[in-house]
């Protein structure tokens, strides 16, 4: 009874069902990666409705990151966590009802309005995918970057809290696509946007009911305001994750510009050379900063020792 009761004990804890919440919300989250594939379906296998896309999507989180970190910060916790979740799954949902009414009507779609119609639902299906993204940058800002820091009140678990996050975030980055893609196959884009709104509304309550059970159990959660050297490291610890955000995102943002530079297959080699030589310019940075700043001291376990006389 002992071994049962740590196991009901650990399954019913805070820890648990915020690791389960989490895992339910990157998988719908990296399902929603297939808006990307169903705009190529639509636009003639051509990349460049996806790249217009993508762009919208960097863009946004670069230009708009900071207010959503701002209003992060100055709401309560629950409200936020509970906003977040709702606009991002409800924006999914929408967003894939829009796409099945276009794959099963395109041709009439195409036909109405001289083709202005179509291109609507391609400008709807794109902002609303953007704000399902900018709500989900909100929702990771919001549980990896402060209920975990305040759920894990020492060093040694919250590391191990990260840690196991870090876990669920690949797994789920490398078995949702795959889900996904599997459908798709097997299936029809139709079928595929069907379960990715399905799953979406499944996990929508779910995660409400779970996010509201972790923060019972959590009553440190409820007190936005915790000790002055706590709210300095949190801070300085958002400050490093903003602007390495602000950095990926702007270089997503080259990127989807050099792709709808070059939207046709063809093109596609020379944008893989071109990423080749951003990522060999960003390690030769790297490595001249860290000389340059830390000199000796970085080689210094290399090195041999010098000789006394």
């Amino acid at each position: 009874s002992g071994c049962c009761g740590s196991c009901v004990d650990y399954l019913t804890s805070a820890k648990f069902l915020m690791y389960l919440g989490h895992s339910l919300s990157t998988w719908g989250d990296r399902m929603h990666f297939a808006v990307s594939l169903f705009l190529v379906e639509l636009y003639g296998n051509s990349l460049l409705l996806t790249a217009v896309y993508g762009l919208v999507v960097a863009g946004s989180v670069l230009f708009l990151g900071a207010i959503i970190g701002d209003w992060v910060d100055k709401n309560p916790r629950l409200r936020v966590a509970q906003t977040s979740f709702i606009v991002q799954n409800a924006s999914v949902i929408l967003c894939g009802i829009i796409l099945m009414v276009v794959f099963m009507y395109k041709t009439h779609l195409i036909s109405m309005y001289h083709g202005w119609l179509l291109t609507v639902c391609y400008i709807l299906v794109i902002t609303i995918a953007n704000i399902a993204n900018l709500a989900s940058t909100a929702t990771g800002i919001t549980i990896q970057r402060d209920w975990i820091v305040v759920a894990g009140d020492d060093r040694s678990k919250l590391a191990d809290m990260n840690a196991t996050v870090r876990r669920i975030d690949q797994l789920t980055n490398i078995l949702a696509p795959l889900a996904v893609g599997q459908i798709m196959t097997f299936g029809s884009p139709v079928i595929g946007c069907g379960f990715i709104a399905g799953w979406n509304l499944l996990s929508m309550c779910m995660e409400y009911f779970l996010l509201w059970k972790v923060y019972q159990k959590t009553p440190a959660l409820a007190n936005k305001a915790g000790k002055k050297d706590d709210e300095q490291e949190l801070k300085q610890l958002k400050i490093i994750n903003g602007v390495q955000n602000s950095m990926n995102y702007l270089l997503d943002l080259l990127h989807f510009i050099m792709v709808i530079l070059g939207p046709n297959p063809e093109a596609f080699g020379l944008l893989v050379l071109i990423s080749v030589s951003f990522v060999a310019m960003g390690h030769i940075m790297y490595f001249r900063y860290a000389y340059i700043n830390l000199g000796k001291q970085l080689f210094a376990c290399c090195s041999p020792e010098p000789k006394t006389v």
